[in-house]
């Protein structure tokens, strides 16, 4: 009969297993690494605070969140900012916050800090929210609804997969605005219909198109995931110097000429004295028919471009107008002035076929009496609008005070008033809420 140790035999010590570290948040992967369909810190961020049903307005609440994290959760929509995601000190404040919470190291990449340190970040980060409709509908698909960094840039305005301009506002009627955090990712805010299902279809141009490729080629770039480029990796100047000798006669300023841009700034790029924008790069990437890398590892310029780069709008110049046409001119401004809608001058001119400075010339009078009746049409509809918006907080307030709640502004107001129209409007209603405390106490007593 076999015993019991002869049953369950004795193996040996139980071996040590270094556990990682609990993470403090769930341990997010970011979709797209390694790709140009890379997710954006923003997208990261929203799908996180979902997984843990926590509100965007509650980010105080996080452990860690310092003096320095609460002093940006202080400016208005801070996450939705250029400054989130350009790379610079807030970028990395958030991106060291979030590595520390979810152990999830890597994070630097879904931002433009891999590129800060070579390219100046002013203006590289678009100040609203856009999205590919059709990119959105792949991913709702996938049930991994997210938005990509590319859509950020703010020199990029389409899709180069499927060649559709990016929306930035729902069908719900809301303006295009900063967007506050959603309801669900892949949802408006406003309304929270599927943003697939909402967003237009634009065909994009073939401009717009060419744009985005160069900027998703740069994103797709494997250094981007390996930490990005130093200053001494940029070679813009040996790329630029070898381009002119190349292709203008060693004459930059038939380079500048060729580019669009000032010779004081090809200038300054050309000695290295500052750093030269993304846009830019897009653009001399497309006048030489390479890529950004290729530029600024200062490879030698093998082609350039027939036609130039910029496109500038041709303005249709006006045919001098005759004696008849003058008199027909005038009466025209007279049956105007009669009518009881105002126009500005530029949409007159336009009616009349004239330039707006041909009205200021030889009709000043005319012209003057055409601008202020706009100016006063508009500020009439101005003052009425604010009336109408204060009877509507007035009614809040009086409300609020009948049911025994004290009316204070945030409560009367909520969180879709504009900040700045509250400060236009500061002492109004500060009147009206003094008025329906006094009715609140008057009602107690």
């Amino acid at each position: 009969m076999r015993s019991h140790r002869d049953e369950y035999p004795v193996l040996g010590e139980a071996p040590n297993i270094d556990l990682p570290p609990r993470s403090v948040l769930y341990r997010l992967e970011p979709i797209g690494l390694g790709t140009s369909k890379r997710e954006s810190l923003v997208s990261y961020l929203d799908r996180l605070m979902w997984a843990h049903r926590v509100s965007r307005f509650n980010l105080k609440a996080l452990p860690g969140v310092g003096a320095a994290h609460e002093a940006d959760l202080r400016l208005r929509d801070f996450d939705r900012a250029p400054a989130f995601l350009a790379g610079g000190v807030i970028s990395l404040r958030w991106v060291t916050l979030l590595e520390e919470l979810t152990t999830y190291k890597g994070l630097e990449a879904l931002t433009f800090a891999p590129i800060a340190r070579i390219v100046n970040t002013w203006r590289l980060v678009a100040r609203t929210r856009r999205w590919c409709p059709e990119c959105m509908s792949e991913a709702m698909a996938a049930g991994v609804p997210y938005a990509q960094l590319l859509w950020h840039v703010a020199c990029v305005s389409a899709c180069p997969i499927h060649q559709v301009a990016l929306e930035q506002s729902c069908r719900c009627g809301g303006s295009p605005s900063r967007l506050r955090a959603a309801i669900t990712p892949g949802h408006c805010p406003r309304c929270g219909a599927a943003l697939a299902d909402t967003l237009r279809r634009r065909k994009a141009t073939s401009q717009e198109v060419q744009i985005a490729r160069i900027v998703a080629d740069l994103l797709s770039e494997p250094r981007w995931d390996q930490g990005g480029w130093c200053p001494s990796d940029n070679h813009t100047t040996t790329f630029l110097r070898a381009a002119v000798d190349s292709h203008f006669g060693g004459k930059w300023t038939r380079l500048a000429k060729a580019l669009g841009v000032a010779k004081s700034s090809l200038h300054v790029w050309m000695n290295g004295h500052s750093k030269p924008s993304l846009p830019w790069l897009v653009d001399l990437a497309r006048h030489f028919e390479c890529s950004v890398v290729s530029i600024v590892g200062g490879c030698h310029p093998t082609s350039r471009s027939a036609e130039g780069t910029r496109v500038h709008k041709r303005h249709r110049r006006r045919p001098k107008v005759s004696a008849k046409d003058r008199a027909l001119i005038a009466e025209q401004l007279v049956k105007i002035l009669a009518s009881d809608t105002a126009e500005p001058l530029k949409k007159v001119a336009h009616r009349l076929d004239v330039d707006p400075k041909y009205l200021r010339e030889n009709f000043p009078a005319e012209a003057a009496l055409i601008v202020r009746r706009y100016y006063d049409q508009r500020e009439a509809e101005k003052h009425d609008k604010r009336q109408q918006w204060l009877i509507t907080v007035r009614k809040r307030a009086e409300e609020l005070a009948d049911a025994g709640v004290l009316p204070t502004s945030r409560r009367v107001l909520g969180d879709d008033t504009p900040p700045a129209s509250y400060r236009k409007m500061r002492a109004e209603i500060n009147q009206i809420l003094a008025e329906a405390r006094r009715r609140m106490a008057t009602k107690a007593s």
